[in-house]
């Protein structure tokens, strides 16, 4: 995809240092100096008009009349009754993944993700070092096209306001990942256990973590929080469990060449 060919609108978020993480020693979310690249990031978390138009190609190798919009309305319940300025949200991350495939881009990284959320590590939030949203009982949904009161510098709006958003990471906590990092914990990397379980380990950012679960906020949102998808059982509804996550888009602005 060529930039002008991606219909999302983004902004360039230059790439540099900062210390990811808030806890201290061992903890999932360490301290810890990190590099992050520049890219391109979504204004705004993908909305049901986006997806919509994006999701309605033939899925390769299908009937022409069976689109990956009409799949996953069959798989996870028809939305169509949502306003196309809505955030989508209601899927497992799988959607979000063949979205950004199509739409030209992919998911965050978690340390993207964090990074734009502090204004590359100066503040700890999108606005400053206060979150926008002092009382944890007004969280809601917005859409893209309210006014919102958490919107960066880079103009980047609702990070850590509306909805959760995907990360393509999971939850791993950073002496695991980064042992040469956090050596005075002794730490051995990923256990077989952890491997075995990363699938269902999927990281979400940007909302109270009680709110995301259950719909009711009662502790404030945490920019550098780390948190962990639900999980749903068989016969779960995934427009329930899911109904409080979406995403947004990111990607570079130019693709790596090798010389």
């Amino acid at each position: 995809f060529a930039d002008e060919e991606v219909g999302d609108a983004m902004v360039m978020l230059k790439g540099g240092t900062f210390q990811a993480g808030y806890e201290v020693a061992k903890a999932i979310a360490g301290k810890h100096q990190h590099a992050v690249d520049s890219l391109l990031v979504g204004v705004n978390e993908v909305s049901y008009g986006r997806f919509r138009k994006v999701m309605e190609q033939p899925i390769p190798g299908r009937t022409s009349s069976t689109t990956y919009l009409s799949e996953f309305s069959q798989q996870y319940g028809d939305r169509s009754d949502v306003a196309d300025d809505v955030p989508v949200s209601g899927y497992p991350a799988d959607v979000a993944i063949v979205y950004c495939e199509l739409a030209g881009g992919r998911l965050p990284t978690s340390i993207e993700w964090e990074y734009a959320a502090t204004q590359g590590g100066t503040t700890e939030f999108p606005t400053g070092d206060a979150p926008a949203i002092e009382e944890a009982s007004a969280w809601r949904i917005l859409s893209v096209t309210e006014a919102t009161p958490d919107t960066s510098a880079a103009g980047i709006r609702n990070l850590c306001f509306s909805v959760a958003e995907y990360t393509d990471s999971r939850v791993i906590g950073y002496s695991q990942l980064y042992p040469e990092i956090f050596k005075e914990e002794r730490s051995q990397g990923l256990s077989r256990e952890t491997l075995m379980k990363l699938p269902e380990m999927i990281e979400i950012r940007g909302a109270p973590q009680d709110w995301v679960m259950t719909g009711t906020a009662t502790t404030a949102v945490i920019s550098r929080k780390r948190m962990n998808a639900p999980q749903p059982g068989e016969d779960a509804n995934a427009g329930e469990v899911f109904g409080r996550i979406g995403w947004r888009m990111v990607r570079r602005s130019a693709p790596r060449t090798i010389e």
